[in-house]
């Protein structure tokens, strides 16, 4: 027997991707994602065609055609960019709503 080092990585994101997140926090220009460990992607307002930002207790943003998009909603996306940030040791990215079939998906019936 001997000993064996090794590392991997176990999650990993790639431009062009398609991929669905839940939003964790809304802001005035956009809203951040969390996808599996990722917790910091960037969904910036003007990369969400036809959406408006309405503010309030529970601000999200809104579109005619399409169901908002608030906290904890899960929105499919597809990344524009990666970045690693060796001090913090995370990756972030950059997302987009722009392109078919992407946007929110329907809210639960409760």
């Amino acid at each position: 027997m001997f000993p064996v080092v090794f590392s991997a990585i176990t999650f990993n994101i790639f431009r062009g991707e398609v991929l669905e997140g839940q939003v964790h926090k809304v802001f005035k220009h956009g809203v951040f994602l969390r996808c599996g460990p990722m917790e910091h992607i960037y969904l910036s307002c003007t990369k969400m065609p036809g959406y408006r930002y309405v503010p309030g207790e529970n601000p999200e943003f809104i579109n005619e055609k399409s169901p908002p998009v608030g906290k904890d909603d899960l929105v499919r996306f597809m990344v524009m960019g990666t970045k690693w940030l060796e001090a913090d040791r995370e990756f972030q990215a950059l997302a987009s709503l722009e392109g078919d079939f992407l946007g929110p998906l329907p809210r639960p019936e409760i």
